[in-house]
């Protein structure tokens, strides 16, 4: 399934006549991502990392369960 064109962008750009160069980017939404790609990079360093370190010995490993 993939995204269609955003039919609030045109109702925005005919109510306030608004250029759609800078109303596409007033609604991009990577404006509006704050801290949050900079606290997962550090998340991932200083929890996931760690954790993947220490089980590396698995990594790659597969299991199967039958019931």
């Amino acid at each position: 399934m993939e995204g269609s064109e955003n039919e609030n962008q045109e109702r925005i750009n005919d109510f306030l006549s608004i250029p759609r160069e800078e109303l596409n980017e007033t609604m991009d939404p990577a404006k509006y991502t704050g801290r949050s790609a900079l606290q997962v990079e550090q998340f991932v360093q200083k929890v996931i990392a760690p954790i993947l370190e220490e089980n590396k010995e698995y990594l790659g490993m597969s299991a199967e369960i039958t019931v």
